[in-house]
């Protein structure tokens, strides 16, 4: 009898170690079918990638541009970084003289849009005629 035990727990033995290369096998293959989950993956990937070149693209650009400005803009820079209030008031002055050349360029060229109701003599309807019209500020000419 022990005889026929031995082969026996040796067949149990082998199937069992089958049965396990089998499920493994069958966990791989289902891993290679889940598009899904390989597709995350990839894109994991690439995201990485990705990110590590612009990191180092962006950090050669700064060392480029360090590299290759005048002391007199950079000077500047760290003085409106040092004085923001300074900055804020040259950019205000700025704003007000480019204000200030654009109104006086053009005179009086200010115009409003208004409807109003208007006599016209040379109307071929005499009568009230309620129409749109631009003028400069100050009295209607029509």
């Amino acid at each position: 009898m022990t005889r026929h035990q031995d082969p026996t727990k040796a067949a149990r033995a082998r199937v069992e170690e089958a049965r396990e290369r089998l499920g493994e096998t069958v966990g791989e293959l289902a891993a290679k079918t889940d598009v899904k989950a390989r597709a995350r993956e990839r894109a994991t990937e690439v995201r990485t990638q990705v990110r590590a070149q612009v990191q180092d693209t962006a950090s050669k650009t700064v060392h480029l541009v360090q590299e290759k400005t005048p002391e007199p803009v950079r000077k500047a820079a760290d003085t409106g970084r040092r004085h923001p209030g300074l900055l804020i008031a040259a950019g205000t002055a700025v704003l007000m003289t480019a204000m200030l050349v654009k109104s006086s360029a053009g005179g009086a060229t200010r115009t409003r849009t208004h409807t109003r109701t208007h006599t016209r003599a040379h109307s071929t309807r005499p009568g009230l005629r309620r129409q749109a019209h631009t003028h400069r500020l100050g009295r209607c000419r029509h």
